[in-house]
């Protein structure tokens, strides 16, 4: 077997080795003239970053700004003020009426067994000299709201044939 080679090995040597000795790579692995390709250079920032990023900030703003003013200018728009000087004298003229009214918990009066509440409201008005209290109910959906003697509230409020204040919406003032 000396200097003899069998088939595989020639074969072998060459698709490795040219015949004076050096290393053959396939086409593959070596960087022809055709393949061979000038990297660019990268800078840090980029447009596409920068716009990027200003989309996450005005989303991130929006969202921030409505997630604090959700509910805050939407109580009862568009209603007129509760008229408590005339709720006084006679409030049969006020019935089914709605009003948008501010006051404060003075008194909680009762509580009915489907979670109804009767509180007494101080309410001002600018005809007064001094605030008025008024019956205010609180139907049984607004059971899970917290409201305490002293608390101040904005309300969109129905004046019912008793003459008490139906809660529609409460807002914390």
């Amino acid at each position: 077997m000396g200097d003899s080679l069998t088939e595989f090995e020639l074969c072998a040597s060459a698709i490795f080795h040219t015949m004076d000795g050096n290393l053959l790579i396939p086409s593959p692995y070596l960087p022809s003239e055709q393949n061979i390709m000038a990297r660019r250079r990268r800078s840090g920032l980029q447009s596409s970053h920068m716009l990027a990023a200003a989309a996450v900030l005005v989303l991130g703003g929006g969202t921030a700004w409505w997630l604090t003013h959700r509910g805050q200018d939407d109580l009862g728009s568009g209603q007129p003020p509760f008229p408590a000087a005339e709720f006084q004298q006679n409030f049969f003229g006020l019935r089914g009426n709605r009003y948008l009214v501010q006051g404060t918990i003075t008194e909680h009066l009762r509580q009915a067994p489907d979670r109804t509440r009767l509180f007494a409201l101080s309410v001002t008005d600018a005809s007064l000299s001094q605030p008025c209290d008024v019956g205010l109910l609180v139907p049984a959906e607004f059971s899970k709201l917290n409201m305490q003697t002293g608390q101040s509230f904005r309300l969109l409020v129905e004046v019912n044939s008793d003459g008490l204040l139906k809660a529609l919406e409460i807002r914390k003032a």
